[in-house]
């Protein structure tokens, strides 16, 4: 019965695991693509309207990036274990490989402690989740909101979308024409 306990118990440690490192990719992923994300935000903040300051815009963003990145931070318990001494004098005694513990107590509480690590883990990847869908449903709302009205306050009667426009004519000719001309060039044109 004893053997039964114990192999069961690995086999949750083995899950809990899995389940943190694929929590731990999913999180790295999404870091990733919240960086690029907020670049983009960050670059057309001047076409926002008038009711949308950059703080308010990157708030959701921070929100998410951080609840990301404690996602990862890992939270293992250094006290107890010795898997990497640091010493000034090592011998290679020090460097013995430390086996599974046979102790079914060590098993409870590593598993008990993965089993917290993956809560707070998926918690937090929760929270960005939900963060991004709601930021998501908002910026859809306030689209609409200034489709409906497109003057804002100060504008002299210009849509956003005519300012868009004309932002973007001028800063697309001025980075076409010096690609084109590299193109040309390289093509003996």
């Amino acid at each position: 019965m004893a053997r039964d306990r114990d192999a069961q118990l690995r086999n949750i440690i083995a899950g809990y695991g899995d389940s943190i490192r694929l929590s731990d990719i999913k999180a790295n992923i999404a870091v990733l693509f919240v960086a690029i994300m907020m670049g983009t935000v960050v670059q057309y903040h001047d076409l926002y309207p008038w009711y949308l300051s950059l703080p308010v815009v990157l708030a959701p963003f921070l929100f998410i990036f951080m609840s990301l990145l404690i996602s990862v931070y890992p939270r293992y318990p250094r006290d107890g274990q010795d898997r990497f001494p640091l010493r000034r004098r090592i011998e290679p005694g020090d460097f013995d490989f430390l086996a599974a513990p046979t102790n079914r107590d060590e098993l409870a509480e590593r598993c008990a402690l993965l089993s917290r690590i993956l809560w707070w883990k998926n918690i937090t990847l929760q929270a960005a989740y939900v963060m991004s869908m709601t930021t998501l449903v908002v910026a859809a709302i306030l689209v609409f909101v200034t489709w409906l009205n497109p003057s804002s306050p100060g504008s002299s009667g210009q849509t956003h979308a005519k300012r868009l426009s004309l932002s973007n004519r001028a800063s697309t000719s001025a980075t076409i024409a010096p690609s084109i001309a590299l193109i040309s060039k390289s093509f003996g044109v």
